[in-house]
């Protein structure tokens, strides 16, 4: 602690609950240091300050709390509650406790006597998830704790019985996304995925009519391969699979195109050829629009039989430039060229000379200042001036090529353009033009900010790991997917449903939420039915396609009575609520957990797990309702007395003092800052 206004340790009483200590004093630094055993419980510290203005106390309490002995770990689990438990899907999460340890370094976990590296351990809740693929058969898993104070283990059998129903195949193309799919290769490898087919003898496939066996499938990925030579425009391939279930067939077209289109050019200013051009002096500037160009190598342009050096604008093709004519006849040549051909403009122009009479447009731009001109704002306004233009149909503005809005005032000759801007860099042209000649000015504007990316599609209500094999098993015939996608900036968003493209669904594109309603069939074979949805979404930078995949179950499978293993729609849809409620309890989300507990419940009354975690979740609940009330300490104010008494201030550096004969005697005042530190404040006298 530190003691201001004071001289000498005997201005210093300092007590430990209630009896007095030894301390010392460090006059300089004005800091007493005290150093006493705590004992069990409260540690009431006392210091008092005394000088002839008067007195200060402070007081701190330390609780010195002797260690709680190490126990020994205990294990047992929450997920699944019984042992040995039998499921007919592959996928399982196993959820136990570890108790008495404090990191996944002090658990061991295996599967079937093989250690799983991979797991996750929180060390609040002491809950440990073990996302595993289950073989068929018994699969035991062995959780153990370690610490100083002992070993615990338990374990848990998981019987994995797969579904004997047959499902019919079913067909999805892979690769070229697209249908019909457009490329200028001479060549396209087409992959297809076919599910529930065991041999390539169950597949046909034709190509352009003709059925051929010239393709591979690969059991294991079910994934068919074929290189399609092909044709110049479209070409058709069909695959097709059956089992005894079923059969299923997709199309897709590929369309072969020529990779390059021949060059075009066009005369833009001058408008015609020939032209008569004049001026004050001899040079002219010129435009001309092209197509099918990418670099000025391919271009060129003499003048007279004079290389010309000229701009290539990429947004719009125009290609301009300024010439020095003679007097009299000038011919201005270009040529542009790609690897599909080439093509050529000649302008004549006659040039008669300069007089004192010809004055033609003269261009200057004011704001911006400097250019490039570089901002974060949407819009920028550019204001000018042009002279002897005697109307605006004799002014042109155009940004990356194209036509802008503009105004011009004939009478002050102002010219004013507001543009309005995409991030990126953009290049605005203002061309003049009266009876005597012409005039340009060429400037770039800069838009700073994000640039677009590429979106990403995600479902957010059909569980982790989803796919064909993995698919969400909906609790009721109808149920609504959501998602959302991210980078959702100018995104054009198609909803497909089992390959067909849908109509009736919501999309924020403020917030890239999507929303899908899905009916499942009454009719069909077997227990299941399954629908497949897919999102797409594009924009400037990209585009990305996802794909949805969910079973209901119509009816109770029927299982073996022997194995115990229930199988049935109501056993499935328990499930269903108790992985809901564990992914949003592990998330800290209570009242969704909450939610979805009592309905496993409701589903499963026999079952503990949702009757304990319901009680713990009101627990919690009812803790984080109990907000402790604000501390208000109360304001000091200053009195009029020219006397200062003692400040303590914690672990202060430098302390300032003013010289003895014009320092006021003071009164001690200590303020508590910490645990072990307080503050003194002068407090004046009257």
């Amino acid at each position: 602690a530190k003691v201001l206004n004071v001289t000498s340790a005997n201005q210093i009483t300092v007590t430990h609950n209630g009896t007095v200590i030894p301390a010392s004093f460090n006059n300089s630094t004005k800091e007493v240091s005290i150093n006493q055993p705590l004992i069990s419980g409260n540690n009431v510290f006392v210091v008092t300050g005394t000088n002839n203005a008067g007195v200060d106390t402070k007081s701190t309490t330390i609780v010195y709390k002797k260690p709680v002995a190490m126990l020994p770990p205990v294990v047992s689990f929450i997920n699944p509650t019984v042992s040995p438990y039998t499921v007919n899907m592959s996928s399982f999460t196993v959820n136990a406790k570890v108790l008495n340890v404090t990191s996944a370094n002090q658990i061991t976990v295996t599967h079937n006597g093989t250690a799983i590296p991979v797991f996750n351990f929180n060390t609040n809740t002491k809950e440990v998830v073990i996302n595993k693929t289950l073989v068929a058969g018994n699969n035991v898993f062995v959780v153990t704790g370690t610490n100083s104070a002992g070993v615990d283990t338990k374990s848990t059998t998981i019987i994995y019985r797969k579904l004997v129903t047959l499902l019919p195949p079913v067909v999805t193309f892979i690769t070229p996304q697209g249908n019909p799919y457009n490329t200028t290769n001479a060549n396209e490898v087409v992959t297809a995925r076919v599910d529930n087919v065991n041999s390539q003898s169950q597949i046909s496939l034709t190509y352009n009519g003709v059925q051929t066996s010239n393709f591979s499938y690969n059991s294991s990925t079910k994934m068919v391969t074929y290189n399609a030579a092909l044709n110049m425009g479209s070409n058709t391939l069909s695959v097709a699979a059956s089992n005894s279930s079923g059969t299923d067939s997709k199309s897709k077209t590929l369309i072969r195109k020529k990779p390059c289109v021949a060059p075009v050019l066009a005369y833009q200013i001058p408008l015609q050829s020939p032209h008569n051009h004049v001026g004050r002096d001899g040079n002219m500037a010129f435009t001309f629009s092209s197509a099918n160009i990418t670099s000025v190598s391919q271009i060129s342009v003499t003048n007279n039989g004079y290389n010309v050096h000229v701009n290539l604008e990429q947004t719009n093709g125009n290609i301009w430039g300024t010439v020095p004519l003679k007097v009299g006849a000038n011919k201005l040549i270009v040529k542009v060229e790609n690897e599909c051909g080439k093509a050529e403009k000649v302008l004549d122009v006659m040039y008669k000379g300069n007089t004192s009479k010809l004055v033609p447009p003269v261009i200057t731009i004011q704001t911006p200042t400097s250019f490039p001109h570089t901002t974060a704002a949407a819009s920028v306004t550019v204001v000018g001036k042009i002279d002897h233009v005697s109307s605006q149909n004799n002014v042109q503005v155009t940004m990356d090529g194209t036509n802008i809005p503009f105004t011009y005032n004939t009478a002050t000759k102002v010219l004013t353009i507001v543009t309005n801007l995409t991030v990126g860099s953009h290049q605005v042209r203002v061309r003049a033009q009266n009876n005597y000649g012409n005039d340009m000015e060429v400037f770039d504007l800069v838009r700073t900010g994000p640039q677009i990316k590429a979106p990403i599609v995600q479902y957010t209500n059909l569980g982790n790991g989803n796919s064909y094999r993995s698919p969400f098993v909906s609790p009721q015939r109808s149920y609504t997917v959501q998602g959302r996608v991210v980078n959702h900036q100018n995104v054009t968003l198609n909803v497909y449903m089992n390959g067909n493209r849908l109509s009736n669904y919501s999309y924020n594109a403020s917030t890239g939420v999507f929303s899908i309603p899905v009916a499942f069939p009454l009719q069909g074979q077997g227990t299941q039915r399954r629908v497949e949805v897919e999102v797409r979404a594009s924009n400037s930078a990209g585009q990305h396609a996802k794909k949805g995949h969910l079973v209901y179950m119509i009816q109770s499978i029927s299982t073996n009575p022997s194995t115990g293993n229930v199988g049935s729609s109501s056993t499935q849809t328990y499930k269903n609520y108790i992985s809901k409620a564990d992914s949003y309890y592990r998330k800290g989300e209570l009242n969704q957990a909450k939610v979805y507990y009592q309905k496993a419940a409701q589903a499963n009354p026999k079952a503990s797990l949702p009757k304990q975690r319901l009680a713990e979740i009101s627990k919690k609940l009812k803790a984080q309702k109990e907000v402790a009330k604000p501390v208000v300490k109360p304001i000091t104010k200053p009195a009029t007395k020219p006397i200062t008494k003692p400040t303590v201030k914690p672990n202060a550096s430098k302390v300032e003092t003013k010289p003895a004969e014009t320092k006021p005697v003071v009164k001690p005042s200590v303020e508590q800052k910490g645990v072990n530190k307080w503050t003194t404040k002068p407090i004046e006298k009257p």
